[in-house]
């Protein structure tokens, strides 16, 4: 007996009816544990969702370098403390690592009163263009988007530590490639996930990091064309 497409396109139904029929019943299924990973990826899900849509989109254009790499669940912040324990250098780094984050506190003796000044990139790979800068009320940070005709977005946040301010940066290193390299003799980190990178290093008084969808090679040759100056 030859077995038509048809025959088979006819019997899909009573085929799916059979094998509806031969599952268990809700209550036998045993109930799943999702793992701890899936369940804080879900509730992040879950906030971003209730956001007004404009919200929604406004966010994922400018974080959307944070979003598919190893960042980049990126979640920065500047806390006004005291640092009376950190007297011996400008400033100073705490690292943990916690699961498959990493979480950087930078600490400053520095009093200085100034702002942040001048800012020059003085290499930007061919079509790569500055879309947006978003500045504190206080002049002591700026993040700069930068988009090439390509659609790949790179990221550049600057941030001035002081004796009255702290910063802190949780990075998602999970399955990453993290390395020490040197920008303009400082140390820094590079993290590298498939086409995303990020770099960190720190340039008195400020804390620099810059992040795209960029090999390390180019990240690491725009952090070296920045100068930056106080006033």
């Amino acid at each position: 007996m030859k077995i038509t497409d048809s025959d088979l396109y006819q019997s899909v139904p009573k085929a799916e009816d059979l094998w509806l029929s031969r599952l268990p019943s809700d209550e036998k299924i045993p109930e799943h544990t999702f793992s701890r990973r899936f369940e804080r990826k879900m509730k992040r899900l879950i906030r971003e969702q209730r956001r007004a849509p404009g919200t929604r989109k406004l966010m994922l254009a400018a974080k959307r370098i944070a979003a598919a790499m190893l960042i980049f669940t990126t979640l920065s912040f500047s806390v006004l403390m005291s640092v009376d324990a950190y007297r011996e250098k400008f400033i100073e780094t705490v690292t943990e690592v916690l699961y498959d984050l990493t979480h950087f506190s930078f600490f400053s003796t520095w009093n200085g009163n100034v702002k942040m000044g001048d800012i020059a990139f003085h290499y930007l790979p061919d079509g790569m263009v500055e879309i947006d800068r978003v500045y504190d009320q206080d002049n002591l940070s700026q993040t700069i988007y930068f988009e090439d005709t390509e659609g790949r977005q790179l990221h550049i946040n600057l941030q001035m530590v002081t004796d009255k301010t702290a910063y802190d940066v949780i990075w998602d290193t999970e399955l990453s490639d993290v390395t020490k390299t040197d920008i303009s003799g400082n140390e820094a980190i590079l993290v590298a996930k498939g086409e995303w990178s990020a770099l960190m290093w720190l340039d008195d008084p400020f804390v620099l990091w810059a992040a795209g969808e960029l090999p390390p090679a180019e990240l690491t040759r725009i952090a070296e064309g920045i100068s930056l100056s106080v006033k």
